[in-house]
């Protein structure tokens, strides 16, 4: 049997919410990362070509895109708060993460489908 990409993997497929990684990498419960600690580490693994930063005059902050092939990744910078948003394909977030964030994917708990 594959994967929901076509990999093989036993019997097995994942069920990827890229959101609940990115809330298990900023949760208490979790990895308890600063949102400054994600973007940081970002900008180390991934191609700066894949950054786009916009200034958002109407929150008095900075917004910034990140899009990884499948994924992408919003970071909202306001002067009151900070707001991460995962969309794309959950499961090549985590094939990404396992390649180049061992920490996170290895820490974080993968659901398979049943």
């Amino acid at each position: 049997m594959s994967d929901v990409n076509g990999q093989k993997n036993g019997n097995k497929k994942f069920i990827v919410n890229g959101q609940d990684v990115i809330d298990f990498m900023l949760g208490d419960l979790g990895l308890g990362f600063s949102v400054e600690k994600i973007v940081e580490t970002l900008k180390t693994k991934v191609d700066s070509d894949c950054f786009t930063y916009e200034d958002n005059k109407e929150n008095l902050g900075k917004d910034l895109d990140i899009e990884v092939d499948g994924w992408s990744i919003k970071i909202e910078q306001k002067v009151e708060s900070e707001k991460i948003t995962f969309s794309g394909d959950g499961n090549d977030f985590r094939k990404w993460l396992e390649k180049n964030w061992k920490e996170v994917h290895q820490s974080y708990s993968w659901r398979y489908e049943q």
